[in-house]
């Protein structure tokens, strides 16, 4: 996008809504950052419906009350009440962690929105600072020779000293 020009037509968003890899609207990469997304919720929901691996050790604090077959989880022997306990556990962390990436999505999409908006205003700032810096070379260069002029010229006509 940084070194793309404004006018390049994939810096605005398709007409037919159809997004291209080349096009860096703020549309088009929100597509694609949506489609990131999905599939990233579709992952978390297929690792939620599994019902381990669990880390005892992290999770501890469960009564074993009901242990299960040895290896029936991978784990040893392990009581239903903290397998469900775990699998809770580990289902509410997979929906704060849906929540928090959807609103990372967001914000990354609005930070890319404003960088879009502003990139092209910070070219032409920074144009408008080399002008300056032209402009105050010049006004040196003048000044310079100016310098070099007499400050009163002998035998030159003026208002002052006429009667």
């Amino acid at each position: 996008m940084l070194e793309m020009d404004m006018s390049d037509p994939n810096y605005q968003p398709p007409a037919d809504e159809v997004c291209t890899e080349e096009n860096v609207s703020t549309y088009c990469v929100s597509m694609g950052a949506l489609d990131r997304y999905l599939a990233y919720v579709r992952t978390l929901e297929n690792v939620k419906a599994l019902l381990g691996p669990f880390d005892l050790e992290q999770n501890a604090g469960f009564v074993s009350d009901l242990p299960l077959a040895g290896g029936a989880t991978g784990l040893g022997e392990v009581s239903l009440s903290q397998t469900l306990g775990l699998a809770s556990i580990r289902d509410s962390a997979i929906e704060k962690e849906k929540v928090n990436a959807l609103s990372i999505m967001d914000l990354t999409i609005s930070a890319y929105n404003e960088l879009r908006l502003a990139y092209p205003m910070h070219q032409k700032y920074t144009q408008l600072i080399d002008n300056l810096y032209a402009y105050r070379d010049a006004v040196i260069d003048i000044r310079q020779k100016a310098m070099l002029l007499p400050g009163k010229y002998v035998n030159a006509t003026s208002k002052k000293g006429c009667n």
